[in-house]
């Protein structure tokens, strides 16, 4: 025998159960299910660990099984009684049953039954097949390693800041991919050609207040929709609410101590002039503890309401308050308050029915102050409680901010984050509060201490890992914290939150391994690791988080409903973090495998496959949810939480559709030509289908979320000029930047890689044609692959809202399937009342030239006269209109 073929010595087995060993509690070792596991009413799934050395069943077996399993359950199409409820997390009761006795075959009627065992047999088909597909193929272990750094330039330089994009975040696969990298650079030329002809558009003067960053004006005028009124009305409204660039308020000054702070006086005198009568103020913080704070539960809510209520004073609630301070730290209390009440406000739905809350909205200056107040003390020097939590609540807003908010990645404020990691060590935060005499005496601090660590711990792992961050709590062995106590007295939104904590802590876990193995720069990951792991997570979702068991609305009491809105929003949440991490990881093995230097198209092939059908799911889910299919088990009043999370997980699919897109008009361009297989007609095919879907799903999620947030706007135009350019050029547009770089620069080495890094992209020698060429496997796939990629693009469900996935849609102006009264709606307020102490005048954009279409590389370089080369490399005259002066 060879030595490859020798057992490892010292192959222990756990003896103790699977779900036990998870959740780290003892176990009795019974078999054949442990007492634990049995309490839990999952007694089924208790399973032990088999030898290292036995070889596993095939899933073939557990397929037989469950089919065994239902014959008995249907010999005769008679269904037989219930033998036990249906399951709800092998881990931890579902928080719904805890104030229900446990339903029982005898308790419920026939027709309850037999829907109970038919939704159990469902669930344990769906896991066998979720687990058959994830061992498809997989007989040999693919043991490749994988450098996620590879195959990019990772940092980023700009005049004002320097960022490296991580490996899985979306900008990194434009710069990985070759083909989308190209296109990309297609639009920065496109870009540099018109800035060249008519202005710079970035050229500002020092003292012009701008609140438009020039990426989107370019985006407006390449588009040809500077001047269609329904963006003129989105544009406005952002305008609106965002502050001026270089405003001092619009900057986290905090950082280090500011010399030109105002004066409590006059920064009190401010904030007065901008907050509401006390009994609106009243309302907002209801809404708050109803909605907001059982997904961000870091105050204490009779602490805060007893400070707040001490600091305003007010006649009556019909009055205007006025602010009294009896202690400095009274200020953070009051920066807590300015923070939660604009929170509120961007977190109403548009169809909300509180006419007093759109009547009195809450200006993004509120954010200003309370950074204002937050730099009155010395932060990076010490710190306390209170501190900390008026920095998570920031850091929060910053996530959630329609004006801004934290960046196409969700991580621009990651370093505001980690110095508010490193301030919860200091306070020792990391330690359970029983540590700690000074609160062990007070179960409602301390419990605010553990939800606070908890807090941070579950920000850490679900935002930094969603861009391939690596973790700011590193060390698992730096903290010791229990969870929240619950008794009785606890309200029963307070008891699911906890239970939250409990049932989530595998799965950040995962996270944790996940972002771990991608940033190690020491030893590259397998690719079977890496599958590994996504299959636990998705096992571990479809178990804990499965969409197809939320409970419905309709079947809550009153008193009930949030907690319900709350479990089903966790649910989404965490169905979207993971197809998220699915789509990153499988788009990077797709390019790796694609790549010249680790060229295997069988292996790309797979991974695309794996990559299109995530993109699938999650899409549906999405675009459900986007149309409101899903508010029967989430209400409009808590959608919020999770748009931010729908937005990436949409620009990881339709990167996903876009890079897609770009190899099938290319692959048809060669096959037009006689190279590679004679499948034309079957790719063109799947070209339509697939211009339809990216078409369909853009449109959806600009009328959508664009409406909403700043950055999904942008994102949705740049898209736009994507798919159009594609869809009027094809292949034209990548070959024509390579030849023009090649054509225009043939003779000057250093303007051509100026004009290379002006636009972004990296392309090698005047070969890189010939290496794309040789780099598509679409055109070596055999007519069986086509037919499976096709059969996977039509499962889309988009296509079937023949409104949204039709040709006409990607040509039409921005937002032309909304009326302005409805994009009003998503405002709510008049322009007077939102702009108060802002000093915006009336937004009345003057009439400039327009054009009906997109401009492409061809106009560009003929329209009004023949370009000047020169002109690329240097700042022209500022162009005048009404995106400019804005």
């Amino acid at each position: 025998m060879e030595a490859a073929d020798k057992p490892k010595k010292r192959q222990r087995m756990s003896v103790v159960c699977l779900n036990c060993k998870t959740r780290k509690i003892k176990c009795d070792k019974k078999r054949p299910a442990c007492s634990n596991c049995v309490k839990c009413n999952v007694g089924h799934l208790c399973e032990y660990e088999p030898p290292h050395w036995v070889t596993r069943a095939s899933m073939s077996s557990a397929s037989n099984a469950i089919q065994a399993i239902a014959q008995q359950i249907e010999p005769n199409g008679t269904p037989l009684p219930a033998l036990m409820p249906p399951i709800s997390a092998p881990l931890a009761p579902f928080p719904e049953t805890v104030n229900s006795p446990p339903r029982t075959a005898s308790s419920d009627n026939a027709a309850d039954a037999q829907m109970e065992v038919k939704e159990e047999l469902m669930r344990l088909r769906a896991q066998i097949q979720s687990l058959q597909s994830s061992v498809v193929g997989s007989h040999e272990l693919n043991t490749d390693t994988v450098d996620f750094y590879e195959l990019y330039n990772a940092l980023h330089t700009k005049r004002s800041s320097m960022e490296e994009h991580k490996p899985l975040c979306s900008v990194t696969h434009y710069k990985k991919d070759q083909f989308s990298a190209v296109l990309s650079g297609y639009f920065n030329l496109c870009c540099a050609l018109f800035k060249a002809k008519y202005g710079d558009l970035k050229k500002k003067q020092e003292s012009q207040k701008t609140r438009l960053d020039a990426s989107l004006t370019e985006f407006l005028y390449l588009l040809g929709e500077r001047e269609s009124p329904e963006v003129v009305e989105v544009v406005s409204k952002f305008i609106q609410e965002r502050m001026p660039k270089n405003d001092q308020n619009n900057n986290i000054s905090f950082l280090l101590p500011n010399k030109h702070t105002k004066g409590t006086d006059t920064i009190l005198s401010h904030v007065q002039s901008l907050l509401p009568t006390l009994g609106v103020i009243k309302l907002y913080l209801n809404r708050f503890y109803q909605f907001i704070y059982p997904y961000f539960p870091f105050v204490d809510k009779k602490v805060l309401n007893e400070r707040i209520f001490t600091l305003l004073r007010a006649q009556d609630d019909e009055s205007a308050v006025s602010i009294v301070i009896d202690d400095k730290f009274d200020m953070l209390s009051l920066a807590q308050l300015l923070i939660i009440l604009r929170m509120v406000h961007i977190a109403q739905p548009s169809c909300t029915k509180d006419v007093v809350l759109k009547q009195n909205p809450i200006s993004a200056e509120l954010i200003g102050s309370a950074v204002t107040i937050i730099s009155l003390f010395k932060i990076t020097r010490k710190t306390k409680l209170s501190v900390i939590q008026t920095l998570i609540l920031l850091r929060l807003y910053l996530l959630y901010a329609p004006e801004d908010g934290d960046g196409s990645e969700l991580t621009q404020s990651q370093t505001l984050f980690a110095m508010i990691v490193q301030s919860a060590y200091a306070i020792g935060l990391n330690r359970d509060a029983s540590n700690h005499p000074q609160m062990d005496f007070d179960k409602d601090l301390s419990n605010l201490w553990r939800r606070v660590w908890y807090g941070i711990l579950d920000i850490d792992r679900v935002i930094s890992t969603l861009a391939g961050h690596i973790c700011c709590i590193q060390n698992l062995h730096s903290y010791n914290v229990e969870f929240p106590i619950v008794d009785e007295t606890d309200s029963l939104i307070d008891r699911e939150v906890t239970e939250e904590y409990r049932r989530s802590e595998p799965l950040l876990k995962m996270y944790y391994d996940l972002s771990n193995m991608v940033n190690n720069l020491a030893n590259s990951p397998r690719v079977c690791d890496l599958l590994d792991l996504l299959n636990r997570m998705e096992v571990y979702v479809n178990i804990n988080y499965s969409l197809e068991t939320m409970q419905p609305l309709v079947e809550s009491t009153s008193d009930a409903a949030d907690v319900t809105n709350f479990i089903n929003s966790k649910r989404f949440l965490h169905q979207f973090q993971v197809y998220s991490f699915k789509l990153a990881v499988y788009q990077s093995l797709t390019l790796h495998y694609e790549s010249l230097e680790y060229q295997d198209p069988k292996k790309s092939r797979e991974f695309l496959v794996k990559n299109l059908e995530a993109a699938q799911n999650v899409t549906n889910i999405a675009c459900k949810f986007l149309m409101n299919q899903y508010n029967n088990y989430v209400d409009s009043d808590h959608k919020f939480y999770l748009n931010r999370f729908i937005e990436n997980v949409f620009q990881r699919a339709m990167n996903t559709l876009i890079c897609l897109l770009i190899r099938l008009y290319h692959a048809s361009d060669l096959m037009s030509r006689s190279i590679g297989n004679n499948s034309e007609a079957l790719v063109g095919e799947i070209t339509e289908l697939t211009f339809r879907i990216a078409s369909g799903v853009n449109v959806l999620v600009q009328n959508t979320l664009g409406t909403k947030y700043y950055q999904a706007f942008k994102t949705s135009l740049k898209y736009k000029f994507y798919i159009r350019s594609l869809r009027s050029e094809g292949y034209k547009c990548i070959r024509d930047t390579i030849e023009f770089i090649d054509d225009k620069f043939l003779d000057d080495p250093a303007a051509r890689l100026t004009m290379l890094l002006r636009i972004d992209l990296t392309l090698g020698t005047s070969t890189a044609l010939k290496q794309l060429d040789s780099m598509n496997y679409l055109i070596t796939s055999s007519r069986e692959f086509l037919l499976q990629v096709k059969n996977i693009v039509s499962g889309f469900d988009i296509l079937e809202d023949k409104s949204l996935s039709n040709e006409q849609v990607i040509w039409e102006p921005s937002f032309k399937q909304l009326s302005l009264n409805e994009i009003r709606g998503v405002q709510t307020v008049d322009d007077a009342t939102l702009l108060r102490g802002l000093g915006v005048g009336e937004f009345l954009p003057r009439e400039v030239e327009q054009t009906s279409n997109s401009l492409n590389l061809g106009q560009l370089l003929t329209v009004n006269g023949p370009v000047r080369f020169d002109d690329l490399f240097k700042t022209n005259e500022e162009y005048d209109d009404w995106l400019s002066r804005l």
